[in-house]
């Protein structure tokens, strides 16, 4: 009797061995198959967790600002004398106002103008708040004939304002008139002029 019952514990031993392996196998497999299906159920268009919170983290680019629009230069559409068979009244407009650049009148270019005498040339700047008002223009013209003589604007860019308003005086009072442009404050009268003229 001794020696058969260490056979049946040793059965024993086998059998509970064998039990603990085939539930872990089968433990095993079950685990695939629900990871299996899982990731079946999921589809293509669904994303885990965390894929939402790393595309949440992810910064979205901001709406890139509106383009900048830059405004037209102002530009002068009144025609510009070039052709005239009359004499010119030269007028310099800059951001102060008028200025009459007549040579003939050396008192009334000293009121508007510092002058300097450079050999054969005048050479005048602006007297600071000299300007011509309109009457005053108004007034300056009636002293001209307009059947021989007409009206060119001398511009500066920071003048441009002006130029209307001396289109309707001198057209109001018989004269043509033109523009050139005029870059500095600086008016030389004398020989070597622009366009042939006496004033550059």
């Amino acid at each position: 009797m001794v020696s058969r019952r260490p056979r049946r514990r040793a059965a024993v031993e086998l059998s509970l061995d064998c039990l603990i392996d085939v539930f872990m196998n089968v433990l095993g497999v079950l685990m695939i198959t629900a990871m299996v299906i899982a990731l079946s159920a999921r589809g293509p268009g669904q994303s885990t967790a965390k894929e939402e919170t790393a595309k949440e983290e992810t910064p979205k680019p901001e709406p890139a600002p509106p383009p900048v629009v830059k405004s037209a230069p102002i530009r002068l559409l009144l025609p510009q004398l070039e052709e005239s068979f009359t004499q010119p009244l030269y007028v310099l407009l800059t951001a102060e106002g008028l200025r009459p650049v007549n040579g003939s009148d050396l008192s009334e270019l000293e009121r508007y103008f510092l002058l300097e005498e450079m050999g054969t040339s005048l050479r005048m700047e602006p007297r600071p708040g000299q300007v011509m008002g309109r009457d005053a223009f108004q007034q300056w013209l009636r002293g001209f004939d307009p059947s021989n003589r007409h009206v060119t604007a001398l511009i500066r860019p920071d003048g441009v304002r002006f130029y209307r308003d001396l289109r309707e005086i001198t057209a109001a009072a018989g004269f043509r008139s033109g523009w050139l442009d005029h870059q500095t404050n600086t008016v030389v009268l004398g020989s070597g002029g622009r366009s042939g003229s006496d004033v550059q």
